[in-house]
């Protein structure tokens, strides 16, 4: 979300994983989470959503040192981060906004990707309409 003091700042994480998806609601810069929820997943599900991400461009991205830190980038609007881990390690890592005109190392389908992810949490609309992102 945009650029607003700690005691404001919200975001929203979604984990998909192959056993589960998790969604959690942040708040502050430090990440403290007062909402989450996980819901059963399984291999076929995970299996055809990674699929979808990689059609969509998920891994497609600008490794450019210059654009490593997202921080500061379109500071009224939002901000997108997509990572890929394997046992919590980090393997991929790119972002993206929603403002015309800024720098991303994230070159997919920004929407479509943003779609899919939200699309593995039951009832997302309704876990997140009050998060002012």
């Amino acid at each position: 979300g945009p650029l607003v003091d700690n005691q404001n700042q919200q975001a929203i994480k979604i984990n998909v994983a192959r056993d589960s998806v998790t969604y959690d609601q942040t708040k502050g810069y430090q990440g403290s989470v007062p909402k989450q929820q996980t819901f059963n997943n399984n291999v076929d599900s995970y299996t055809n959503f990674l699929f979808a991400i990689e059609r969509a461009g998920f891994t497609l991205g600008d490794n450019s040192s210059s654009l490593k830190d997202e921080r500061g980038y379109c500071p009224l609007g939002d901000r997108y981060i997509f990572q890929v881990n394997n046992d919590g390690r980090q393997l991929e890592r790119y972002w993206t906004t929603n403002c015309s005109g800024t720098p991303a190392s994230f070159k997919g389908n920004t929407n479509l990707v943003l779609t899919l992810f939200q699309a593995q949490v039951p009832d997302y609309d309704t876990l997140s309409n009050n998060v002012n992102i």
